[in-house]
Order: C-alpha cells, then sequence, then structure tokens
C-alpha cells in the first residue's frame, strides 16, 4: 500500500471507490449495449463483434436506435434505454477520458475536478490570413461525491434494463423477422 493511500482520509478515499466503481460500470453498460446491438442483427455474437466493435458509444447507440426502429422489436424498452444512456453520455466521457484532480472538501461534500483530455482548437484571422492557432484543454467540470452515489443508481438501472433486454433477445427469432 502506498504511503499517498495510507494518509488518505476515508471520505476521499470513497471518492476514488466510486471513480473506479463508475468505470467499471460504465464499461459494463457499454459492451451490454454492444451485445443489444449485435443480438439485434444476428445470434453469432463473433460476426455482430467484429462490426462494432470499434464503434463509439454514440455510433452504437444510433445503430440501436435504427434497427429497433426497422425491427420494430421493444421500441418503447429501447427507446427509454436510449434516453437514458444518452442523458449520462457526456458524464460517462468525463469518467473514462477525463483527467481527475485531487479531491478536496467543499460545501459539506467532497468534490473533484475532472480537466477534459480533449483539445479545442482554434484559429484567428485576420483580412483571410491566418494570424495564430491555438490548442487548448482547459474545461473543467466539478463532480460532487454526493452525485457519483446517484450516478452509481442511474448507471445500475441502465443496466437493469440492457440485460433484461439481453435475456429477451435469447429468445429471439431472426428467421421468422426476415
Amino acid at each position: 500500500m502506498t504511503t499517498k493511500y495510507k494518509n488518505t482520509p476515508e471520505n476521499k478515499k470513497e471518492v476514488y471507490f466510486f471513480l473506479g466503481l463508475l468505470s467499471t460500470l460504465f464499461a459494463k453498460m457499454e459492451a451490454d449495449l454492444l451485445k443489444i446491438l449485435g443480438k439485434l442483427i444476428t445470434s453469432d455474437f463473433v460476426l455482430a463483434n467484429t462490426l462494432f466493435e470499434r464503434n463509439t458509444l454514440a455510433q452504437n447507440i444510433e445503430m440501436v436506435k435504427k434497427i429497433s426502429d426497422l425491427k420494430q422489436y421493444e421500441v418503447k424498452t429501447i427507446k427509454g434505454l436510449i434516453d437514458k444512456i444518452s442523458n449520462i453520455k457526456k458524464t460517462r466521457n468525463l469518467f473514462i477520458h477525463g483527467v481527475w484532480s485531487e479531491p478536496i472538501e467543499k460545501d459539506n461534500d467532497i468534490i473533484i475536478t475532472c480537466r477534459e483530455s480533449k483539445l479545442d482548437y482554434w484559429e484567428d484571422f485576420e483580412n483571410g490570413i491566418r494570424m495564430g492557432r491555438t490548442w487548448c484543454s482547459n474545461k473543467r467540470t466539478e463532480i460532487r461525491l454526493s452525485y457519483m452515489r446517484k450516478l452509481v443508481d442511474k448507471v445500475e438501472e441502465i443496466i437493469l434494463i440492457e440485460e433484461h433486454l439481453l435475456k429477451k433477445l435469447e429468445d429471439y427469432d431472426y428467421i421468422a423477422d426476415l
């Protein structure tokens, strides 16, 4: 065990626990969505995974929407699932790609700041001549421990819906759907 961990107060250790838990839950959520996408198309998991494994979360969301609408399969349930995932997608991106600060105590809560690792780029022009280029990565978001606790519930609810759909898709008749 590192000295830093030993010297970290318990309430701040909880932030690190939730960072790890949420990262794991987001990964499961995304993997289950990929499984749903694949099962909507074929019973061949290897084929489906090969086709969609490099898709972004946004691409997989759009594909599930389109295929569900096309096949008229569990449209209401899938729409609700997609809405829930879409509502937390930006936050999920922070947890997966963000750079996290040390937790601090503030306003009767523990807060950790996340800096987006994505670079923003822009150019300055004057009379059609490029005068300068700027790269910047300064978007910061404060996340409260109390919010992280609530977010776990939201992601776990999404995973339950996905598991329900995956169970239903086990019995899906691909031949009858042709």
